[in-house]
Parts: structure tokens; sequence; C-alpha cells
């Protein structure tokens, strides 16, 4: 049997996102929160909305923040919010197509982080802006 790996989906990835349908095959883990804070943002570096829920305050991308932006970016220096994600176990195969959409390793760059759902801690993979990427 094939190893799977655990991937944090926080955007387009996600369910009902155009992108989603990257993620056919893939095992349902659940929803939950990044264990550290980050920043996401906008394509022009604004801040995605902040809600502040049981004291912390956490990110979510939703379907309407695509009026201001095609996609997030998730800065990993940024100590400000928690990150709302989907988990996903995924293939080898599932996570290269990942990969290539998200420009791996120029636009983006992937990174074991602790993710948090179920009431259990994950390692999982997740992506993040590549601050050093010229256009």
């Amino acid at each position: 049997m094939e190893e799977k790996i655990t991937l944090c989906a926080f955007g387009t990835l996600k369910r009902g996102f155009h992108n989603h349908s990257l993620l056919q095959g893939a095992d349902w883990i659940g929803t939950g929160l990044t264990k550290r804070k980050y920043l996401m943002t906008t394509v022009d570096k604004r801040p995605i909305d902040v809600k502040t829920i049981n004291e912390k305050s956490i990110q979510s991308f939703r379907k309407a923040d695509l009026t201001i932006t095609p996609f997030p970016y998730v800065l990993e220096n940024q100590n400000k919010h928690f990150i709302a994600i989907e988990l996903y176990l995924v293939t080898h195969n599932i996570l290269e197509l990942c990969d290539r959409l998200e420009g791996v390793p120029y636009f983006y760059y992937r990174k074991t982080v602790e993710a948090i759902a179920n009431d259990k801690i994950y390692q999982a993979e997740m992506y993040f802006y590549n601050e050093q990427y010229q256009s």
C-alpha cells in the first residue's frame, strides 16, 4: 500500500473551490487550525480578514475573498494569526500535482508544519509564499 502524506489546504484547494478537484481520491481528515501563527494575505499583500474565536485570531480564506484576490498567500515568518485549514491524506501523485499548481519551489515552497484537527496534532505539508520569488 502506498504511503500517504498529510496535506494542509487553506486556499483554492479547499472544498467548494475551483482547485479542489486536484484532491480527487484523497482521504478527508477534517478541518482545523495551524498550531503556529502565520499571516495570510492577498496577492497585493493585504491581510485576509481576521475573526476572533475563543480568544484566538484566525484567518480563513472564503469564497467571498475571491472578489479581492485569485488565491491567498501564507507568509511563514509572520507570527500573526492561526490559519483555518482542511487536512487530507494524499498520495505522492496528488502531492506532485498540487506542487505543480503551487509553482514549487519558485512561487511557493512546501514545509511540514503542525496542524490541529479532530483534537489531534498532525504533521502536515503546507504551502508558503516564497518571498524570494521574483516575477
